[in-house]
């Protein structure tokens, strides 16, 4: 089934058909797959299809098309980055350093006006591009510290536009839908700066958050959700639900 993945096509092959990067999910997404088997496997096969991917990314001339596709390439490539580190050499690590670092954190001081919207509001478009852009910013921290230092602070201030919605009992104005993208960005922000600075600044405690990780299982049926705002019917699932359960100490979440 592994293999099924470096099938996916590659985020090169799919905008040569004319998609834009905001529509490469599965592309993009393989990066971090492949990273992650190469990890797992030691097979570099797997570590040579992200790199790849990691570096055709890394020549585009920019990232900021619009946030979104800014905040998913930073999130790929500072998987990749990570997880590839020893692998790549220092050509390549510079390479990959350099382009998460100017196209997608100097680029998000940079954007037009109508493009900083994500940074104040309060729905999972703040936790998404805040998400992706913390794990680029994290995995090039020593190559950048001063620039990272500041977009981090600026991040643990921003984020909790959107973590201030849970309050007072966990659920999601935007439905089960999209709360699989808050809940899920929120939590790579918080266990990423747990792994590489030591502490989530608190955020975890804000009023909601603890509670949210019960949301989707209470919202969800044995064959579909109940539903509302614009997603779908059918039964959502996310494996941040697996850091809620050791997070928080609550092992029944883990069965979910």
């Amino acid at each position: 089934m592994t293999d099924t993945l470096i099938w996916v096509r590659s985020a090169a092959e799919q905008a040569s058909s004319g998609k834009r990067f905001n529509d490469l999910f599965d592309g993009i997404g393989r990066i971090a797959n492949t990273a992650f088997l190469y990890q797992l496997t030691g097979e570099t096969r797997f570590a040579e299809c992200a790199l790849k991917d990691m570096l055709w990314l890394a020549g585009q001339s920019t990232w900021s098309y619009n946030f979104l596709e800014m905040a998913q390439i930073s999130y790929a490539l500072g998987l990749g980055y990570d997880w590839l580190y020893d692998y790549m050499t220092a050509a390549q690590r510079k390479t990959i350093c350099d382009a998460i670092y100017y196209k997608a954190i100097e680029a998000s001081y940079n954007l037009p006006s109508d493009q900083i919207y994500w940074k104040t509001i309060n729905n999972n478009l703040n936790s998404w591009v805040y998400g992706g852009l913390t794990i680029g910013a994290l995995a090039i921290f020593e190559s950048y510290p001063d620039r990272c230092a500041e977009f981090l602070s600026e991040m643990v201030t921003n984020i909790q536009n959107s973590m201030s919605i849970y309050a007072p009992c966990g659920s999601y104005p935007e439905g089960p839908d999209y709360s699989v993208s808050g809940l899920s960005f929120t939590v790579y922000t918080l266990e990423a700066c747990l792994s590489v600075l030591g502490t989530e600044f608190g955020l975890s405690k804000i009023n909601g958050f603890r509670e949210s990780g019960e949301y989707l299982p209470a919202i969800n049926g044995y064959t579909a959700s109940f539903n509302y705002g614009d997603g779908g019917v059918y039964i959502h699932n996310t494996a941040a639900l697996f850091w809620y359960a050791n997070h928080f100490q609550k092992p029944e979440l883990a069965l979910w």
